[in-house]
């Protein structure tokens, strides 16, 4: 309130119109392991990060990013096999122990890893020796045998591999002993 030279009130009115700070809220989600660009950094980690910009008015204007990482996930698979055997993992034949990997997609686009651990069991051979006399036999396999030589049998152990019993059959020969005696 003032006075005029005439000695009355006078009122200056002011507007004043407040212009808005805007503020646009974002969301990112980013796979495990990659990264983004936001206000000039490299985001590679969950949180919430600001930048701050101006209007056409020059007031400032806010952007707030929310930034998630999407998981990785990770699938651990065993298998064992006989020695000798193999197995198909990711197109490639296996035959050695070892840990293989194979990296496959998630439907949101992230690397999901599938983790195979190869164990080789082995093949167990057992080798037997028999001496038997000539004209004997021995039950071997559901075979009788009397001649000198070498036999197989193939079985299975409890983890389902070959397991071998080699059995080597020598023959003692029946000795004979001839006496010649003189009486009276």
């Amino acid at each position: 309130t003032l006075s005029t030279w005439q000695g009355c009130d006078s009122v200056l009115i002011l507007n004043l119109p407040v212009n808005p700070t805007p503020t646009t809220n974002l969301s990112q989600s980013i796979c495990q392991g990659s990264s983004i660009v936001f206000n000039g950094n490299t985001i590679s980690t969950a949180g919430i990060y600001r930048d701050t910009l101006s209007t056409v008015l020059g007031c400032d204007s806010f952007l707030v990013m929310n930034v998630s990482i999407k998981p990785t996930p990770s699938t651990n698979l065993s298998q064992s096999i006989c020695q000798g055997s193999s197995i198909i993992f990711n197109g490639n034949t296996i035959t050695a122990a070892g840990i293989y990997r194979d990296t496959l997609s998630t439907t949101s686009g992230c690397d999901s890893f599938i983790v195979l651990n190869v164990t080789v069991n082995p093949v167990v051979t057992t080798n037997i020796s028999q001496s038997i006399c000539q004209g004997s036999s021995i039950l071997f396999n559901g075979n009788t045998i009397s001649t000198a030589g070498t036999y197989r049998d193939t079985l299975s152990t409890t983890l389902g591999c070959d397991s071998f019993i080699v059995l080597n059959v020598t023959v003692n020969p029946v000795v004979t002993t001839n006496i010649s005696q003189s009486i009276c």
